[in-house]
């Protein structure tokens, strides 16, 4: 069996808690490889789920910039918004892609500013919706990279 991807990256956290920490000696050393199984663990989840969950970020991003950037009146942010939009990764590599979200990140932090700081005392309809969607969306992002253990 050639294990691949996550079930690969498991394997190599399996075998230094099985292999290397009975020969480790002392308990600093063994503290050391539990922790350090531990953390290839979650490298292992990140792996196996990095191209989705960049994807659902996309797609929520990209919902929350359509419908805001109308209401921006062809403003500097509003063309921000039409080029982070516009922007395609290079590939679907997960650096790629990661600088595309990163790129998109900034846009709406600057939109969340606008609407939390310049337009929360407006009270507009749309601004308030946009906002909630924006924290909607900070929410799913997190729960998204949300670590699973074992413990």
């Amino acid at each position: 069996m050639i294990p691949k991807g996550a079930e690969g990256i498991s394997h190599i956290a399996s075998r230094l808690v099985v292999d290397l920490l009975p020969k480790a000696d002392d308990e600093y050393m063994a503290a050391d490889l539990v922790m350090t199984a531990d953390l290839i663990k979650l490298v292992a989840q990140d792996y196996d789920r990095a191209v989705d969950v960049l994807a659902m970020d996309h797609h929520d991003l990209c919902a929350i910039l359509h419908e805001a950037a109308p209401q921006l009146n062809s403003s500097p942010l509003s063309r921000r918004i039409e080029e982070a939009l516009a922007s395609e990764p290079r590939s679907q590599r997960v650096s790629d892609l990661t600088e595309r979200a990163d790129n998109t990140m900034k846009v709406l932090i600057d939109l969340h500013q606008v609407l939390e700081n310049d337009m929360g005392h407006e009270g507009t309809e749309w601004a308030a919706r946009v906002n909630l969607k924006i924290w909607r969306f900070l929410e799913a992002y997190v729960a998204r990279r949300m670590y699973q253990s074992n413990s």
